[in-house]
């Protein structure tokens, strides 16, 4: 009797690292499952005629890009390439003219318009390249936010755009994870530090709808389980070590302020008439006046607690600003998710994993927080695609627990800014 043959379980457009690995790559853009579970650089090889354009010198085309209702700050004379190439991904040393006008577009477009706010944006404008300047790791992330950027107020030539900021978020990853292995100096901890910070803001893109158009040919499951964080939650909670490690170099340093969560501390919800905080408190009625998930009620609750504390830290944290010093630069409602993210209980996550029903329902009410600060270009759409898929996962069943989601996607009208 002749053998079965064995199924081919490789990918044959998987990323590069699945490939050394000998693994089945889930091809998940722009980091697949694998690489983002294990903080390694996941890099697509591109089509030929990519490969073969980046390696010829770059011109930089002259050619202005259309101006968009959504372009604030920007001129219609302004001139950008209308297609972007990179040799980083090639060696890590070799930027083209494209990248020098993504760090031009990131110095006087982006940056301004990462936290808006005005006391603050020196440190994006200004510090975080002058790291990069001693750190490419560092000067890759940036750059890659720069594409995204460039893409997102530019469809036309998104997909160009997209390629270079895989090619700089590729290399931004193994630098930072080379770092950590060095011995860290106050530069290089900021350097690090500064890349990790700008890392929490790419994972947020990664799931919304920049990435939409990329993902044309993925099915309806891979879709959902994006953005329901199988890979840039993981991405997030992945860098506390990293901002463990060189903690206290940053403390002391221009950077300090980036650390400070205090506040968040001495938050305490119900203690406001605030109408949000109710509907979320609301959902703890699912573990507290019934059996279901009775035995993950602990973490459910300090779940919960913690997604009230990011309510009231979105509409407070931009008002903190003591008489002696200055606004923190973290003051402001843009870090309110990620600090929920970085202290909900690991378990919580699992649940939301295992796709259970007040694990979904706590997430469709993150969804709606973020959907309140859907004016911050890189969060864009994020929120509405958080409730939008949980929505569909649960089904009407759980109807009555989703209207407050719903409602808020209904009533915050969303603010397109650059």
């Amino acid at each position: 009797m002749g053998q079965t043959r064995r199924a081919h379980r490789k990918s044959r457009a998987g990323c590069e690292e699945c490939k050394r690995r000998r693994i089945k790559c889930g091809e998940e853009k722009p980091t697949c499952a694998h690489c983002t579970r294990h903080l390694v650089a996941c890099v697509y090889p591109s089509k030929a005629s990519v490969r073969a354009k980046a390696n010829r010198d770059s011109p930089l085309r002259t050619t202005a890009s259309p101006a968009t209702p959504s372009q604030q700050g920007t001129s219609s004379s302004d001139s950008y390439p209308t297609s972007y190439q990179s040799n980083v991904a090639f060696d890590s040393s070799l930027y083209t003219l494209s990248d020098l006008a993504l760090l031009h577009h990131w110095t006087t477009i982006t940056s301004p318009n990462i936290v808006h706010s005005p006391s603050v944006n020196h440190i994006w404008q200004s510090g975080f390249p002058q790291f990069a300047f001693k750190n490419g790791s560092l000067m890759s992330r940036i750059l890659s936010l720069a594409a995204l950027h460039r893409a997102y107020l530019d469809p036309a030539n998104r997909h160009s755009a997209m390629l270079v900021a895989g090619q700089h978020h590729s290399q931004a990853i193994k630098g930072l994870m080379d770092g950590l292995q060095e011995n860290t100096g106050s530069d290089s901890g900021n350097a690090i530090f500064a890349n990790a910070v700008l890392t929490f803001l790419y994972a947020f893109i990664s799931f919304g709808p920049l990435y939409n158009d990329e993902q044309t040919g993925a099915n309806t499951a891979a879709h959902t389980s994006r953005i329901l964080g199988a890979s840039w939650i993981p991405l997030i909670r992945g860098l506390a070590p990293v901002i463990e490690q060189v903690q206290e170099q940053v403390a002391t340093g221009p950077l300090g302020s980036l650390l400070d969560i205090a506040k968040w501390m001495e938050l305490h919800p119900g203690t406001e008439d605030d109408p949000d905080d109710q509907h979320i408190w609301r959902i703890g009625d699912i573990w507290r006046k019934g059996d279901h998930s009775s035995e993950h009620a602990d973490a459910y609750s300090q779940t919960l607690l913690a997604l009230r504390q990011c309510n009231m830290w979105l509409k407070q944290s931009g008002t903190w600003q003591d008489d002696d010093s200055p606004l923190k630069a973290n003051y402001g409602p843009w870090s309110g998710p990620f600090i929920w993210i970085s202290i909900t209980p690991e378990t919580y996550f699992t649940l939301l994993h295992q796709r259970q029903p007040p694990a979904m329902i706590i997430f469709a009410c993150f969804g709606a927080l973020l959907h309140k600060m859907n004016h911050y270009w890189w969060m864009e759409g994020c929120g509405r695609s958080i409730v939008e898929a949980v929505d569909q996962c649960l089904g009407p069943y759980w109807s009555d627990w989703m209207d407050w989601p719903k409602q808020v996607l209904q009533s915050a009208t969303p603010n397109c800014l650059t």
